[in-house]
């Protein structure tokens, strides 16, 4: 079929019918062919485009999220205008998923879509495992004796943003953290999940969604606001022998 500039062929449709037509981004998994050569120029997991009036968005904004298509584009290349190839191009496409407007505006959605592309980076994905919903990454580890429940653990830590900016740290204060590990409400979930992967004089870095964090309230101070994926540096300096 030939719409507005746009040749296509679908390959597979949706098996439920969310039409993007109401959706203000939309995440593509593509490839880039030349139309008469075999080779691939472009493989990307997770494109977005935003919105627009331009022919070839107008055309996938008609199309439902799951669709499989087939694409002769015969327009400006828009997933990649900086592509250094002037023969015709074929896209073949696989639509994600999509987010509406309200959704882009929802702090929820916000935080899952921004956790997703750092889930999926290649630093977390190299040095990071997945832990009940966080991700753990031992720095350093010196001894074996292990924290568990009941022991007395002495810990710094230090919290930050996403963004780089420290809202918590242990080393500004007079001391560092002293408690029982195990008993409630002593430090954020996320960080109790940690410690107990951890050892006396191991230096840990821990990424934890709101859930495992502040939650859907944000921080008592207002300094982290609700549904935040906060990182957390937590060294067990300390753990008692009973």
């Amino acid at each position: 079929m030939t719409q507005e500039g746009v040749q296509w062929k679908v390959l597979a449709f949706a098996d439920e019918e969310q039409c993007l037509d109401s959706a203000e981004q939309y995440y593509l998994e593509y490839s880039i062919h030349p139309l008469h050569s075999a080779c691939t120029l472009v493989y990307e997991y997770d494109q977005f485009l935003s919105r627009g009036k331009d022919p070839f968005r107008k055309f996938l904004q008609s199309r439902s999220v799951g669709d499989s298509l087939e694409i002769i584009t015969f327009l400006k290349d828009t997933l990649n205008v900086q592509l250094p190839y002037r023969d015709t191009l074929l896209y073949r496409i696989r639509i994600d998923r999509m987010r509406t407007k309200a959704q882009l505006e929802d702090r929820r959605i916000q935080e899952l879509t921004s956790l997703d592309l750092l889930a999926r980076s290649d630093s977390v994905q190299k040095d990071y495992r997945e832990l009940e919903g966080g991700y753990y990454r031992s720095m350093y580890s010196r001894d074996t004796t292990e924290v568990r429940k009941g022991k007395e653990i002495v810990i710094h830590y230090q919290g930050r943003t996403l963004d780089g900016r420290v809202f918590d740290d242990s080393r500004q204060m007079a001391a560092p953290m002293r408690f029982i590990y195990g008993n409630e409400d002593q430090v954020l979930k996320g960080v109790e999940i940690a410690l107990a992967q951890m050892t006396k004089n191991e230096l840990a870095e821990i990424i934890l969604p709101s859930w495992l964090a502040f939650g859907s309230s944000g921080s008592a101070d207002g300094r982290i606001p609700p549904y935040s994926t906060v990182i957390y540096q937590v060294e067990v300096l300390e753990v008692s022998k009973y």
